[in-house]
């Protein structure tokens, strides 16, 4: 799962985008439920609990991936410092 630059600044937008649709997706059920109020709330409560432990795993694996990507930057940085002495030291 590679992440540019734009796509990490939109990760909380998108999790936010996510969230709000499951709540207005619970609030549509509700209207529409064909269970009786007891059966719908337990329902609903598990679904929420379910994308409650989806959204954790899924900023797990986007924490992972950033520093993934931060370890990746300090890296190439490192090596274009390197480079920078080498020439530096070729012009003295």
């Amino acid at each position: 799962m590679g992440y540019t630059e734009d796509s990490d600044g939109n990760a909380g937008s998108l999790m936010s985008g996510i969230l709000l649709g499951a709540v207005i997706g619970a609030g549509v059920a509700l209207l529409f439920a064909p269970d009786s109020g007891a059966v719908t709330r337990r329902k609903l409560s598990k679904r929420i609990r379910a994308l409650r432990e989806q959204a954790g795993d899924q900023a797990d694996e986007l924490g992972e991936e950033l520093g993934r990507q931060g370890r990746r930057a300090r890296r190439s940085l490192a090596r274009a410092a390197s480079a920078v002495r080498d020439g530096i030291d070729d012009v003295i």
